[in-house]
């Protein structure tokens, strides 16, 4: 039989409590923007139903459980070129321009604000469920 344990927070014997649940991510996901015509899709997630393509370095991803509100934490970054052993874009910009209790829109540009795809794509956001 299997057991589960629930908490709202933990504590040492002495001192403060931390609520476990607000230090944690809600979602993220690692995928593939289509760079060099690759397809997209997602090497792996969390909490994260689909992805949708709105164009080059243009794309909303959608939020299995819905946050409780858009004024969540939200990071995105990528890498366009893994053979070279390119770790971060430098000259590239991320933005992340709409977020919404079901979905984010991220947005990620090379120098000169022309889009791009990114090789690989990172997404993850900090926040309460609703």
């Amino acid at each position: 039989m299997a057991s589960i344990l629930k908490v709202d927070n933990i504590g040492k014997t002495s001192g403060s409590t931390q609520d476990t649940m607000g230090g944690l991510l809600k979602q993220w996901c690692n995928y593939n923007q289509g760079y060099n015509s690759a397809t997209v899709e997602f090497r792996d997630s969390f909490n994260t139903s689909s992805l949708t393509d709105n164009g080059a370095g243009d794309f909303t991803i959608t939020i299995n459980n819905n946050m409780t509100n858009g004024n969540y934490s939200h990071t995105c970054d990528g890498n366009y070129n893994l053979a070279q052993g390119n770790y971060s874009n430098t000259t590239g910009h991320n933005q992340i321009y709409r977020s919404m209790t079901s979905s984010v829109y991220s947005h990620i540009c090379l120098s000169g604000n022309n889009p791009f795809d990114y090789h690989v794509a990172l997404s993850m956001i900090a926040g309460d469920l609703a």
